[in-house]
């Protein structure tokens, strides 16, 4: 109970730019600079996401403009910037 508790209080959290810039490049590990869904998950799930597979899903369908199944830092900071239902909000 008390991990659902901090959980939700994570969930409408501000993150630094640099911070999920370097959590980013942690979970990048191929040449193009990119993350899969399943890196991407983690990434929310790390920020606390209460759905963190739902978050990324929907973040690669509206995040990806090349609409491969990855993305880029950018497309990811577009999208968080953008989609405020995400819950993260970007500081800079």
């Amino acid at each position: 109970m008390a991990r659902l508790a901090r959980r939700r209080a994570l969930i409408s959290q501000n993150v630094k730019i640099d911070e999920l810039k370097m959590m980013f490049e942690g979970l990048a590990t191929n040449d193009d600079k990119t993350i899969n869904k399943e890196e991407l998950k983690q990434l929310f799930d790390d920020l606390g996401a209460l759905t963190p597979s739902f978050m990324a899903e929907r973040a690669i369908a509206y995040g990806s403009k090349k609409g491969e199944n990855k993305i880029s830092f950018e497309e990811l900071k577009d999208l968080l910037i953008q989609a405020p239902q995400f819950g993260i909000s970007i500081k800079t």
